[in-house]
């Protein structure tokens, strides 16, 4: 079990959460202007909030991002819906997955809690993204 700081530093990127290495600032190799955070032993990664070094979030294998993506695409489904505000949206999100606010950000997600708020939005929020995508306004390519 890693001691309570460094469970932390995992959370915000400072840490890699699969070898517990600690990550670098690095340019991004194809996007100028723009960083972020890698694991130099695994390759893991997460992107920096623009203009700083802050890491926004848990650093993340393929897989992991790609479960990130997919509820990133869910989110905005119900933010362009308007069936929720963005701040109500990360509101709700705290909830489902149990935690703070601060805490629930897409980046500092696990794969298993990924998986959690998807399946939540399809039962709780399905029938009106259907709607919505049948009236073309909105596309899901999941």
């Amino acid at each position: 079990m890693l001691a309570p700081q460094t469970n932390v530093d995992v959370l915000f990127g400072r840490i890699c959460g699969y070898c517990h290495t600690e990550t670098q600032v690095v340019p991004h190799p194809r996007f100028e202007q723009t960083s972020r955070c890698v694991c130099p032993n695994c390759q893991a990664y997460v992107s920096v909030e623009s203009g700083t070094d802050r890491p926004l979030g848990m650093v993340a294998d393929p897989h992991l991002r790609r479960r990130r993506q997919h509820l990133h695409r869910k989110i905005r489904l119900l933010l362009k819906a308007r069936l929720l505000s963005q701040w109500q949206c990360y509101r709700w999100l705290s909830r489902q997955i149990e935690k703070k606010a601060i805490y629930a950000h897409v980046s500092m997600l696990s794969d298993s809690e990924c998986d959690l708020v998807v399946s939540q939005i399809e039962k709780t929020f399905g029938r009106a993204i259907i709607e919505v995508q049948s009236e073309g306004r909105i596309v899901d390519k999941t």
